[in-house]
């Protein structure tokens, strides 16, 4: 073992071992002494690579290779050639006897353990290693890191099945598989999770609190903790079952939320809303222009206005042709601000000309509208989150519904505040959430 670096304690937790040739040795060697096997074809791709980075930066080196007599790699040429990119320096050469298994402990995993986030990145760890399993549930698998160029399209990570278990489309409508099951209800949420007025659930590293959007404390970790935005759509009543409601109402609801986050200090407030057609007498207000007086009222000034087109949906709307009223096939995404956001770029070229700059966002709405009379496609949450926030930044949703932006912030690995008044569709938010991530929902404190 000549060739061996001795590393000190406080290096590597490594030790160089130097036993009989019946017992295991372990040798340290530089990394760039393994030899790349150039005659084999698979290199990797722009899906598998970027996979691999991310594995490498959330679990370690957890799967090992293969080398011959040589150090020439017979197995494992992706992971050798990602965990140079990640600045690995040494590589453990571990020689076996006959019969004998290499298992790779890692002390920062526990199955058991209380912490919520631990225990979900133990569970996670062994999907995130095996592509096929990364494919249905890893949802956050690098797809939205600076350096990867692939955009926002989860497909690359999800299956279909698992794309419309979020009740969501990003492109067109994929075919159902025949072994489908929907999305829950909210009655067979609801008869899962029990959720009661004032509950508080732990979602992975994201808060959902079954509480009024205007209750005067919101679910944070910390009072010193600011959300750094607001991704929200509020009730506006578009075709909807509460669309005959005073539009006073309305108005008191949409102030005092705001009120509130005005006074938690978000400076920063993205809001997804259509124009309120009325019941019987036959006009339409313009809901999204009282929403800028509202806000600037609240000290929000109107930064820019977008406009997000969609489908027609013709199924959705009660009017048909006996008046002259349109169909809805778009809706407003205001953003507003206490103090204007210094800009950050943080998209690339090519998603800034798709969409970044564009003041028209062409997205497919919600093709299975059935959890939830006002879901928006992923993808809009999604697009707000990156535009306006890094990783790691927290996100507050004071209208979650079916928890959509939880899961957009799970994607874009942001945290996620929310608050949802009606137990059921907090249920519905919990469900969705596992189905996709595999992450159980846990009651942190119980309401009444």
């Amino acid at each position: 073992m000549s060739d061996s670096i001795e590393l000190s304690s406080d290096s590597l937790p490594l030790t160089v071992i130097d036993h009989s040739l019946t017992e295991p040795t372990v040798e340290l060697v530089p990394i760039d002494s393994l030899l790349h096997d150039d005659n084999n074809p698979n290199v990797g791709t722009s899906r598998t690579n970027p996979l691999l980075d991310y594995s490498l930066a959330e679990h370690g080196f957890l799967e090992s290779g293969t080398i011959d007599r040589d150090r020439q790699l017979v197995g494992g040429n992706k992971r050798i050639e990602a965990a140079k990119r990640a600045g690995y320096k040494y590589a453990a050469i571990i020689r076996l006897p006959p019969d004998t298994a290499a298992v790779i402990q890692d002390p920062s995993l526990d199955l058991d353990s209380p912490d919520p986030d631990v225990r979900a990145r133990s569970r996670r760890a062994g999907y995130t290693l095996n592509f096929s399993a990364q494919q249905s549930i890893k949802i956050d698998a690098g797809v939205l890191k600076q350096d990867i160029k692939d955009g926002l399209d989860l497909s690359r990570l999800m299956t279909k099945r698992d794309i419309t278990k979020l009740g969501v489309q990003l492109d067109e409508p994929d075919d159902l598989e025949q072994d489908y099951e929907p999305p829950a209800s909210p009655e067979e949420a609801q008869a899962e999770f029990h959720v009661k007025v004032g509950d508080v659930w732990k979602l992975g590293r994201h808060t959902l609190s079954c509480q009024d959007a205007t209750f005067p404390t919101l679910p944070l970790a910390s009072e010193a903790l600011i959300p750094q935005l607001v991704v929200t759509s509020p009730p506006y009543g578009v075709g909807k079952e509460y669309e005959s409601s005073d539009m006073e109402d309305w108005r008191q609801l949409i102030e005092k939320t705001f009120e509130n986050i005005r006074n938690h200090q978000i400076n920063t407030v993205a809001i997804n809303l259509g124009d309120k057609h009325t019941g019987n007498d036959g006009w339409e207000r313009h809901t999204f222009g009282e929403l800028i007086a509202i806000m600037g009222g609240l000290g929000y000034s109107h930064l820019n206005t977008r406009v997000w087109v969609k489908q027609p949906a013709w199924s959705q709307t009660p009017y048909w042709r006996t008046t002259f009223k349109t169909v809805d096939e778009f809706e407003y995404i205001g953003l507003f601000a206490m103090e204007k956001p210094k800009y950050t770029p943080r998209l690339t070229d090519e998603e800034n000309n798709e969409w970044g700059y564009r003041s028209v966002w062409e997205m497919t709405s919600v093709s299975r509208n059935d959890i939830h009379s006002a879901m928006f496609p992923l993808e809009l949450p999604l697009r707000l989150i990156r535009l306006h926030t890094d990783q790691g930044d927290t996100v507050f949703e004071p209208f979650s519904g079916s928890g959509t932006t939880i899961i957009a912030c799970e994607a874009s690995r942001r945290t996620c505040v929310a608050t949802e008044l009606l137990p059921e569709y907090c249920a519905v938010s919990l469900k969705r959430f596992y189905d996709v991530t595999n992450i159980e929902p846990i009651r942190e404190k119980e309401g009444y």
